[in-house]
C-alpha cells in the first residue's frame, strides 16, 4: 500500500508525506494549526505529541470504521485486525 494520511479536527491537521517502499511508522506524522498556519511551514509534532496521539488513533479507528485499509494492515507479517475501540 502506498499513499499519504491525513485527519482534520478543531483547526489541527494531522499529515503523513508516506515514502513509496518504506514501512508505515507513526512517527512519519506531522501536525499544523492550520488556524494560525494555513501554508503547513511549522510542524508542531515534536511539541505535541498528545495531540498526535490523539488524532493518529481517531485517524485509525476512522479508517477502519469507513472500510479504509490501515497500513499497518497491508504489511504482509502484521494481522488485520481493527484497533480495540473501534
Amino acid at each position: 500500500m502506498t499513499g499519504n494520511r491525513s485527519y482534520y479536527r478543531g483547526g489541527h491537521k494531522l499529515v503523513t508525506l508516506h515514502r513509496p517502499g518504506t514501512p508505515y511508522d507513526d512517527s512519519e506524522w506531522a501536525l499544523y494549526d492550520i488556524r494560525t498556519d494555513p501554508t503547513e511551514i511549522h510542524d508542531l509534532a515534536a511539541e505535541r505529541p498528545d495531540l498526535v496521539k490523539e488524532l493518529s488513533e481517531a485517524w485509525e479507528a476512522g479508517a477502519w470504521r469507513d472500510g479504509v485499509r490501515s497500513p499497518t494492515a497491508a504489511a504482509p507479517s502484521l494481522a488485520a485486525t481493527p484497533p480495540n475501540n473501534a
